[in-house]
């Protein structure tokens, strides 16, 4: 009988690293570890590979029925203006009292799904067994990270794994499964976030696809206020390291999911930044997937003040380091909005010919992308500006004066370009 066992060949490959070993077991010998270990493995690579994806999809069940709720409730509001300004509008109203028994009859049909997903996939024991998963996976990690390459003999599903459940408890079981009655949930998220704070940016991991799992696990933990929360009580020695790494020279790395890390510690304390979605915004029209939240402001504001003034003691501390992370970043700042501006231009051309010329979404979708990195790397240095004035200000020090030079220098075209798209 062939069994099949998942074997990790993961440190040197870039690609994948999980494969698949069919050969059969010798007959009649059975090592008790070993059989367990091919079991945690098979459990934890079933999750990442099949149990998660129900998880997601009652997840969106459940978002639609909110959507559906809120769309019912502003048609009932609409119907009873149209009934008080005029009453003999009674195409209107009919329509739209046909409209809400529409959705009426959708909300009860996805209702008794909900009452079925409650009690069969969002039970408390099913919770429990994915908080006891998670603990599982969180303890393996954090051995297998104690001692030479990190990860080398663990499979890579394992990260993903702890990506997956961390989304799974937070948000997709949450809040209709209250986090809450997991006994020691505020724990099991401690333990996870000094991990992630430990281990980002660790140079003992060579392999690609780890890093990124990493750096976005860390991300999700602190774009939620619930995680953020966890990462602000670990212990201030992985904050600091945290921080430092965050703060290095973004030349030659993946600087765009850093950099948003540093925009969340900050957001709800920057100018006009307080908003969950920017009023400017609140009423546009358009297709639904270019109405998605932008990059530069991705959840409800919850600045860290903690980790805040983490950035001010480090940028303070190293100021070699500091000058090499500002310029990199004035580097990238310029450059995002050169090709912003480029795109913009490129865009109004082609429209403003006598003949219909077809925009490509793709192209529109690229302009955005770069207006929000622009806005993320402008929030970063309103941060640093705000919160360690010193660096650009303090006469006594030689690079102030370049750092000042270079933020005018990239500030100046911008406020120009600004002022003649409005006519200012």
């Amino acid at each position: 009988m062939a069994l099949v066992r998942v074997i990790n060949m993961n440190p040197l490959d870039q690609g994948r690293s999980i494969i698949l070993d069919t050969a059969p077991l010798p007959v009649n010998i059975v090592d008790s570890t070993t059989s367990l270990l091919e079991l945690l493995d098979s459990i934890i690579l079933f999750y990442h590979l099949v149990a998660k994806k129900p998880l997601a999809k009652v997840a969106f069940l459940r978002n639609s029925m909110l959507e559906y709720i809120s769309a019912s409730q502003d048609l009932k509001i609409r119907l009873g203006e149209v009934t008080k300004k005029n009453v003999e509008s009674e195409t209107v109203q009919q329509e739209l009292s046909r409209s809400i028994n529409v959705f009426n009859t959708k909300l009860i049909e996805q209702g008794r799904h909900m009452a079925w997903i409650r009690a069969a996939v969002y039970s408390e024991e099913k919770q429990l067994l994915l908080a006891w998963l998670l603990k599982v996976v969180t303890l393996t990690l954090m051995n297998a990270s104690l001692e030479g390459n990190m990860f080398s003999f663990v499979p890579d599903f394992y990260l993903e794994a702890l990506a997956d459940l961390c989304v799974g408890l937070r948000n997709h079981m949450h809040p209709t499964a209250h986090i809450e009655k997991i006994p020691d949930y505020q724990e099991m998220f401690l333990t996870i976030a000094k991990f992630l704070c430990d281990h980002f940016m660790d140079p003992r991991i060579v392999n690609v696809d780890s890093k990124s799992t990493l750096l976005l696990t860390l991300a999700g933990f602190v774009f939620n206020p619930l995680t953020l929360e966890a990462m602000e009580n670990v212990p201030e020695e992985s904050r600091m390291k945290l921080v430092t790494n965050l703060l290095k020279s973004y030349k030659n790395r993946a600087w765009a999911e850093s950099n948003w890390i540093l925009v969340r510690f900050w957001q709800g304390n920057g100018f006009a930044f307080r908003y969950d979605r920017s009023p400017h915004l609140l009423k546009k029209g358009g297709s639904k997937s270019f109405q998605q939240e932008s990059i530069s402001q991705p959840r409800k504001p919850c600045p860290s003040i903690i980790y805040q003034g983490h950035i001010r003691d480090v940028l303070l501390e190293n100021l070699q380091d500091t000058t090499a992370f500002l310029n990199s970043l004035l580097n990238l700042l310029n450059w995002t909005f050169s090709e912003f501006i480029g795109m913009v231009q490129e865009i109004h051309n082609v429209s403003s010919r006598p003949e219909r010329v077809f925009i490509e979404s793709r192209q529109l979708k690229i302009c955005a992308t770069c207006f929000d990195l622009t806005i993320s790397l402008l929030r970063v240095l309103e941060m640093i500006i705000t919160v360690v004035p010193n660096i650009f200000n303090n006469a006594s020090q030689s690079f102030s004066e370049n750092l000042l030079f270079r933020l005018c220098q990239v500030y100046v075209p911008k406020l120009f370009y600004c002022c003649i798209l409005f006519n200012i």
